[in-house]
């Protein structure tokens, strides 16, 4: 069994559609101060689906037909304990994280597909802008660029 990975690129059968079926989801965002996340769905591609973020089969060990979409209309909030109870229960499934460039692919497909619903698209800025404002340090003058006394 895969070491569940609950955050950022971490990835989860999910179960959807048919009673027995499970569909990849892509764990995009880390828990916002309540505990939700961003999660996206991978579905088989078909003529007329989504084309803002296709994925191939090499991209994901899951992935075994040939075209992949990812389904941002049925992006969904989740609460990272959910998400921890649901492996605890065997509900769902953890499988390998994906790629960070194929990642980098689906997550800027969040705000660019038309079908990504609208408080989604809110909820990724806000984490966004959570994300860059954690990794933006000063950065310390070098010893030449500090004033003498």
């Amino acid at each position: 069994m895969t070491t569940p990975n609950f955050f950022k690129r971490g990835t989860l059968l999910v179960p959807s559609g048919p009673p027995g079926k499970k569909h990849l989801h892509v764990i995009c965002t880390d828990p916002d101060p309540t505990g939700r996340q961003i999660l996206v769905s991978i579905s088989t591609f078909k003529p007329g689906h989504d084309e803002t973020c296709i994925l191939l089969s090499f991209q994901h060990p899951w992935l075994w037909k040939d075209k992949s979409f990812v389904d941002y209309g049925f992006a969904a909030l989740r609460e990272h304990r959910e998400l921890i109870r649901g492996v605890e229960l065997d509900v769902f499934i953890p499988m390998d994280d994906i790629d960070r460039q194929t990642f980098g692919r689906i997550r800027s497909g969040i705000e660019r597909s038309p079908f990504t619903p609208g408080p989604i698209v809110r909820h990724y800025r806000n984490a966004l802008v959570v994300e860059r404002g954690a990794s933006a340090m000063p950065i310390p003058k070098v010893r030449s660029e500090v004033e003498p006394n």
